[in-house]
């Protein structure tokens, strides 16, 4: 329904999927490998230009592998570990293949994921660490896309990074900047009635009426201590431009205005 909504062609899940019934994981879908290797088939037939997405499901719980792999990827304290370790192979055979498709050299990959797992470390074992998500862009043989960066980036930075990317100068509605642009980052997330920002320094928490935490992630990534006191009557800027955000997110939501007409209105 989603993907309809969103204007996508076609929707190919599991009972789209041709190949054996022994890749069908039992839980959630088929597992990584054979179905990265069937999109990679999908696109060699689609029209160029074109935007694909896919939702991977073996690193979910309950993190089994396809049986013939039993005993192949190293395992550890935690059950996901054997999974990311074939979920990472399966990437790679995914590649592998894709290399040898004409539409290879000229696509943008985008690997990105949902939040973290289970965690060897505490500092991603709360509500900011929750999600500390990589998000990867590639371009096979564009230098610019090379290195790491540990700028605070977001999923909402996708959209206007592909439009920048893209050199695309449509107007668009975004709670994002494009990766190739933003400097300082921040993120923005919102749970259990907790909006959360975070930004090059800090991490602020607002319930849409009380500022309820800040953190100085630069030296308390545990989070364990709580400066609201000292900025509760600061005019701290984050908590603004968080306040900013949600009240133009909801005008546009209540008033159908979260999406750019185009062609733009002529300004004279």
């Amino acid at each position: 329904n989603f993907t309809k909504a969103a204007g996508i062609d076609h929707y190919m899940g599991l009972n789209e999927f041709i190949g054996r019934k022994a890749d069908f994981d039992g839980a959630w879908g088929i597992y990584d490998e054979p179905y990265l290797q069937y999109v990679a088939t999908v696109l060699d037939s689609a029209s160029a230009p074109f935007f694909a997405g896919v939702f991977t499901l073996s690193s979910h719980h309950p993190y089994q592998v396809p049986k013939q792999y039993a005993g192949k990827f190293p395992t550890g304290e935690f059950p996901i570990l054997e999974t990311i370790a074939y979920t990472d192979f399966a990437l790679q055979a995914f590649f592998e293949r894709a290399k040898k498709s004409t539409w290879y050299n000229n696509t943008l990959f985008i690997i990105t994921a949902d939040h973290t797992a289970q965690s060897f470390t505490p500092e991603y074992s709360n509500i900011h660490g929750n999600y500390r998500i990589p998000l990867l862009f590639f371009q096979p043989g564009n230098p610019d896309f090379s290195g790491k960066k540990n700028e605070v980036v977001q999923h909402s930075d996708i959209f206007p990074t592909v439009m920048n990317f893209l050199n695309l100068k449509e107007p668009i509605i975004s709670y994002g900047t494009s990766v190739f642009s933003k400097n300082p980052g921040w993120a923005i997330s919102h749970l259990n009635n907790v909006y959360q920002l975070v930004s090059d320094s800090l991490l602020i928490q607002f319930d849409g009426e009380s500022l309820l935490g800040v953190y100085n992630l630069n030296t308390d990534k545990l989070l364990k201590n709580n400066l609201v006191e000292k900025y509760q009557n600061t005019g701290l800027a984050e908590l603004n431009f968080l306040k900013a955000i949600i009240q133009d997110y909801r005008y546009r939501m209540i008033n159908n205005k979260l999406t750019a007409k185009w062609p733009a209105p002529d300004p004279n």
